[in-house]
């Protein structure tokens, strides 16, 4: 599929002003000032007026939610690809919260999976906020050799709902 988008203003992220931006087969194909194209099933998009910009990445979303330290009315919703999509996020890393208990690491890996079939790019950190953490495959190493949506660990170090781990847990989880 072909699509041109006409006189958006664009930034790559350096302000290039008012340009035409073809996309083929979901790759940029070309940038310039009044493109012509002349492609099978092409697709013109208007988009005076609007701003194009490389997508953002998120690096640090509760895409299960939050909250919850002051009850079950404190917990915050899913996030849902809408609100992603509204505010220019195509790209992000879903992480847990203090909330392991509700909002499991199966229930954040099925959140980022589901995210990725929608059309965003997702990945995750394995465990949350406690230590020894929290893991899907019984350890981290296994997470991240097994799993491919997980890119890392997460635990908390200075936070007043940490576990506190010692200066050695947190060597022997880097090794």
């Amino acid at each position: 599929m072909a699509y041109l988008i006409k006189g958006a203003h664009v930034y790559n992220p350096d302000d290039l002003g008012v340009q035409d931006v073809l996309v083929i087969n979901d790759k940029i194909a070309a940038v310039g000032k009044d493109l012509t194209v002349v492609l099978p099933e092409l697709e013109t998009v208007d988009a005076s007026d609007k701003i194009l910009t490389p997508g953002f990445i998120d690096q640090h979303i509760h895409v299960t939610g939050g909250g919850g330290e002051g009850g079950p009315r404190s917990r915050t919703p899913e996030i849902v690809l809408s609100e992603l999509i509204s505010c220019g996020t195509t790209s992000l890393v879903g992480v847990s919260g203090t909330d392991s208990v509700t909002r499991s690491l199966p229930n954040l890996l099925a959140k980022v999976q589901a995210l990725t079939e929608e059309g965003v790019t997702a990945w995750m950190y394995t465990s949350n906020y406690s230590y020894p953490p929290t893991t899907l495959t019984g350890s981290v190493k296994n997470d991240l050799l097994m799993v491919h949506e997980v890119l890392g660990v997460k635990i908390a170090l200075g936070d007043h709902r940490s576990s506190f781990p010692t200066t050695q847990n947190v060597l022997d989880l880097l090794t």
